[in-house]
């Protein structure tokens, strides 16, 4: 009887130190904490980004918000802590002053109460542009139904316009004098007007289509 006492005692530890490890395991591979329902990224006029994101969380820590100039490379440029609200959808906004044209990638990282889980939100992609205004003028700005742009002597050969993500929304052909663009059908927002000279390089304006 004392055999068989013994022997159940120790498969009964075996038991429970095999619960704890399978029950370890599986919070390590917990699905994150943050359902993303919302995330957006967008340029204001003063260069400064603005992202918003709205989210489900359930037992999460925070936020870190996180930038990167390649896609591959990422610094982390700020933190938020969870308002752990589960009931309901919460709003969370961050600002990054950027006054560095080109391309740059953001995104969102978030980790549960315990430092096991941890997901991500959607990387967006936006451009900032330096304005040059010395050589081209956009005028209305803001707009509504459409601009003109100066091309003064002629230094430009062709425009594009481009919304924040680097998408090409359209492109004309520029003549020497006034060019006038229809934007009656583009959306509300933020866009960019690539220039391109005679000599292949390139110069930016930006524009709100309101």
């Amino acid at each position: 009887m004392k055999l068989i006492s013994t022997l159940a005692l120790r498969s009964f530890a075996i038991a429970a130190i095999l619960l704890v490890i399978v029950a370890t395991s599986s919070k390590a591979h917990a699905a994150p904490p943050v359902f993303w329902n919302v995330f957006e990224v967008t340029v204001k006029n003063n260069n400064t980004v603005e992202m918003n994101w709205l989210v489900t969380e359930y037992n999460n820590k925070g936020f870190w918000i996180e930038h990167s100039t390649d896609g591959f490379h990422w610094t982390e440029i700020g933190t938020i802590p969870s308002k752990n609200s589960p009931e309901s959808l919460e709003d969370y906004h961050f600002t990054h002053t950027n006054n560095e044209a080109g391309r740059h990638f953001y995104r969102v990282r978030n980790m549960d109460v315990d430092e096991y889980a941890t997901g991500f939100s959607r990387v967006r992609t936006i451009i900032i542009a330096k304005d040059r205004n010395n050589d081209v003028l956009i005028s209305p700005n803001p707009a509504n139904d459409h601009i003109t742009i100066d091309n003064g002597e002629g230094n430009f050969t062709h425009a594009e316009i481009v919304d924040l993500f680097g998408k090409k929304i359209s492109g004309t052909k520029l003549n020497t004098q006034v060019n006038r663009l229809d934007v009656s059908r583009m959306p509300k927002g933020t866009y960019f007007v690539k220039l391109i000279r005679v000599d292949g390089s390139h110069a930016s304006g930006r524009f709100i289509r309101l």
